[in-house]
């Protein structure tokens, strides 16, 4: 999963047509901030955004802890006050989301992640969208 950004603009071709689908069915896409190798989650979601402005974003707790990007995401701006943001997946994080058999999941509370400062900063933030 994490090599996927090295083909972002290939990747970022269908997603019009993805948009246009999801909208005949009432439907909204959200673009998820997953591990990268060429860029981080922030930069490649707000690529997307500037490819579709239709694009809408999916936070990951988890993926963005990797990139060292969580308190980044309180201080993007054009997330929020845009209402960009549709879903946030709370997931924990403990420094190693992959392992040799496979993927690794952590419970919420069992990580690295102050959930309860990330969840004040995203309220605070959600009422500055509305």
């Amino acid at each position: 999963m994490p090599h996927l950004d090295t083909y972002l603009e290939h990747n970022l071709r269908p997603l019009a047509r993805c948009l246009d689908i999801a909208e005949q069915y009432g439907l909204e896409l959200a673009i998820e901030t997953i591990p990268c190798i060429s860029s981080d989650p922030l930069s490649n979601v707000r690529r997307a955004c500037k490819h579709d402005a239709r694009s809408r974003i999916a936070l990951d707790s988890e993926f963005l802890a990797i990139h060292d990007q969580l308190d980044d995401v309180f201080a993007a701006s054009w997330l929020w006050q845009t209402g960009l943001v549709r879903y946030v997946h709370l997931k924990d994080y403990d420094g190693t989301p992959f392992s040799e058999g496979g993927r690794r999941y952590v419970h919420l509370g069992e990580g690295q992640i102050d959930l309860g400062a990330s969840c004040v900063n995203c309220e605070s933030l959600v009422s500055i969208a509305v």
